[in-house]
């Protein structure tokens, strides 16, 4: 009985934890869902808005670069003021370390001249024809990076269309690596600096130029990076069609996910890119899947509590009637169960009650019976025992007909009467008689009488096979029964059954009852076959030849034939396996 209950018991619990945490799980993924996108935006938006304060910072570098230049070029075309004026001016320009040189190109951009306090770091290379196509469209011009990290920003010498020759000074990128480990330091990197955040710039051809992290420095830009996703590396136009904040997400080298961004710089041919990892981005999802499980275990200690405890109110009742029944069990269902809990077990029990009530009734009504035919029975003969208990049959209304008659006896019950006391005895042969009688009936047939300690069966089904099968089944459970009973009150005795398939006289009751008895020569010839091979062994089916024709195949085990004139057929029903008591 404890594996149902143990069965409700999971079940219950589990069902309670499949409501309580699955909806916690549920609402934890929409709220993980809707922070993660919300977190994303606010990553793209931080990237963004750090690209852009690079953006600036270089655009207003470069732009005082071209001022200063611009200024340089007033001063060459101010025609008023003398040739060594100008020269004092630009030499000013110079010497206040705005910029570090200015460098005087012809029309056809080869070094004519420069002003300045140091010379050496002059770059005095004439101008590349890309850069004279970039001046012709006006404006300040950036070149190349240079080996030594440095740019040229130039600009183009003119009054009206008539071209006087170039202006031109240098610029250090590695002033922007500072700016660009500033920015990242600051916005892109945790408090302790263990997940570093990225910004760096790569040219027109794809080279990282600056960067926040040193050893990318001209490195080529690839898909383990945000400049991964830009194609057209070196065209004519460079990045001038690159849209202004796109966004991806990408694997960098160690296979970590990192969000990234990227922004032009087009008057610059420059790309920024600034990135991340995604875990740093996304931190606080973290901490809301903690919170999330959190709440699922809570809930799953909340929701296996509650089942426990329902399972426990369940399943106490339950486990209270069961103990209950066994006990009565054990004394043989004389004592009504008692049960308390939900109205369900308690119907339960009223039901179980109402069964040991009819039950006591059945046994009561059997006991009186047997102990009339006990009495009675030391004083008449079995003939005259059947004649009394029959007395209420009509006389010549009886019909010929075909049965099978059964005539189970039991094997050692008379050294009982010298060992036990009456009562005891009675209760015994009580019980057999009950349980034998149960068995027949339930097998389809009708008990015609008790004759001392034998009981007699009868079978009427109309089809010969199942008529004889019906006995069989009978007398396997009867020997059954007998086995039971003399283990429970561990008295020594046994029982063996004769079968007989043939016409008798069936007679009914005059009070219109179930009951019918068999006349002629079938019981005496039932009792025969039984006495004569039940005093060799005990638990044994007898049949006759007639019987065993019509049981054919059906026969559960092999059978031993005796009789050389008149064969028997003897099967040993504890030989035959799948036997269980109480029934074929």
């Amino acid at each position: 009985m404890s594996r149902p209950k143990s069965r409700l018991l999971y079940r219950t619990i589990a069902t309670h934890l499949v409501v309580a945490v699955a909806p916690a799980l549920a609402l934890g993924a929409i709220v993980i869902g809707v922070n993660r996108e919300a977190l994303t935006l606010d990553a793209e938006q931080l990237h963004l808005s750090v690209a852009a304060q690079m953006q600036t910072q270089l655009s207003q570098t470069f732009d005082a670069t071209r001022i200063v230049l611009e200024q340089a070029e007033r001063t060459l075309d101010t025609t008023s003021i003398p040739v060594e004026s100008r020269q004092t001016l630009l030499r000013a320009l110079v010497a206040n370390q705005r910029i570090p040189y200015l460098a005087i190109y012809d029309e056809a951009g080869h070094f004519d001249s420069v002003v300045a306090t140091d010379e050496a770091d002059v770059d005095r290379r004439p101008l590349h024809a890309t850069l004279l196509e970039r001046l012709a469209e006006g404006g300040a011009v950036v070149g190349d990076v240079a080996e030594d990290r440095t740019v040229r920003v130039v600009i183009r010498w003119a009054r009206g269309d008539e071209v006087f020759g170039y202006l031109g000074t240098r610029f250090s990128v590695a002033r922007v690596d500072a700016l660009a480990t500033e920015l990242a330091a600051r916005h892109l990197e945790t408090s302790d600096g263990t997940d570093e955040g990225e910004v760096s710039i790569v040219d027109e051809t794809g080279r990282y130029i600056a960067s926040s992290e040193p050893t990318r420095i001209d490195e080529t830009a690839g898909e383990q990076s945000p400049f991964g996703k830009i194609e057209g590396w070196g065209s004519p136009e460079g990045f001038t069609s690159i849209a202004t904040g796109r966004s991806m997400r990408f694997e960098d080298r160690r296979g970590d996910v990192r969000l990234g961004t990227i922004l032009s710089v087009p008057e610059l041919r420059w790309v920024i890119g600034t990135s991340r990892p995604e875990r740093v981005a996304l931190a606080s999802i973290a901490s809301v899947r903690r919170r999330t499980l959190a709440l699922a275990l809570v809930a799953a200690l909340a929701g296996g509590l509650m089942g426990l405890l329902l399972a426990r109110q369940l399943s106490e009742p339950v486990r209270r009637l069961a103990q209950s029944v066994r006990a009565s069990a054990r004394r043989g269902f004389f004592e009504p169960v008692v049960a308390s809990g939900y109205r369900e077990v308690e119907s339960l029990a009223g039901a179980f009650n109402e069964a040991l009530g009819e039950l006591s009734r059945h046994r009561d009504e059997e006991r009186m019976t047997t102990q009339l035919r006990l009495r009675l029975s030391r004083y008449l003969p079995p003939s005259a025992l059947h004649e009394i208990f029959t007395t209420e049959l009509a006389a010549g209304r009886g019909e010929r007909t075909s049965v099978s008659v059964l005539y189970a006896d039991l094997s050692g019950a008379e050294p009982l009467v010298n060992v036990v006391d009456k009562a005891h005895l009675i209760a015994i042969l009580s019980d057999f008689f009950a349980a034998a009688c149960a068995s027949v009936e339930r097998s389809g047939g009708q008990i015609d009488r008790y004759s001392g300690d034998a009981v007699i069966g009868v079978f009427l089904t109309e089809d010969p096979s199942a008529r004889a099968a019906a006995a069989l089944a009978a007398a396997r459970a009867v020997i059954n029964d007998a086995d039971a009973i003399a283990e429970r009150f561990g008295a020594p005795f046994s029982a063996s059954v004769g079968l007989v398939s043939g016409e008798g006289l069936l007679m009914a009751s005059l009070e219109a009852t179930k009951e019918v008895s068999v006349g002629g020569d079938l019981v005496e010839r039932a009792a025969a076959l039984e006495a004569s091979e039940g005093g060799r062994s005990s638990g044994v089916v007898v049949m006759d030849a007639s019987t065993h024709a019509a049981l054919g195949d059906n026969l559960p085990g092999p059978v031993t034939v005796r009789g050389e004139t008149q064969q028997v057929f003897v099967l040993n029903v504890r030989g035959v396996s799948g036997m269980e008591g109480g029934g074929a």
